[in-house]
């Protein structure tokens, strides 16, 4: 299981470079050596459509929605069977956001990872959730089911 939250800069190091806050999660939670996870790396990269070029960048120099791809990158990279994205898309702007929900619903349909979604975006629950539970102040109000697949 990992986690994605509203506040991506909270559980990245600003001053490391985006290589080396992926990598890091690499080496302490998989057995991948130098080289593979290099590739498990470029691999994301290409996944979360971000520039390679990024890779040596400090994680403050990137823009907001670069870091809450970056968050989404780093959790994505020890292939968790469940995510919990916690307002992954809030204060994004459209195009970003839309890059984060292509993200998720693109790593589902490649590894089926299984994911709770937080959200007051209804809509966007609507377009990437098969299972919604409506909570309105903490009590359960609705449930609704997608009849296709994600």
């Amino acid at each position: 299981m990992q986690a994605v939250f509203q506040d991506a800069s909270g559980t990245l190091n600003p001053a490391r470079s985006v290589y080396s806050n992926v990598e890091e999660a690499l080496r302490n939670l998989t057995k991948l050596d130098k080289q593979q996870r290099r590739g498990r790396i470029g691999e994301l990269m290409e996944l979360t459509h971000m520039d390679s070029h990024l890779l040596r960048v400090p994680v403050r120099q990137l823009s907001g929605g670069e870091q809450r791809r970056l968050s989404l990158l780093r959790a994505l990279s020890i292939h968790p069977q469940f995510l919990v994205l916690d307002e992954v898309t809030s204060g994004l702007d459209l195009l970003s956001a839309d890059a984060v929900l292509q993200v998720l619903e693109r790593y589902h349909e490649e590894f089926g990872c299984a994911y709770l979604l937080i959200t007051h975006d209804r809509q966007m629950a609507y377009r990437i959730s098969s299972r919604i539970l409506e909570l309105n102040h903490g009590v359960f109000v609705r449930e609704a089911i997608r009849t296709e697949s994600i």
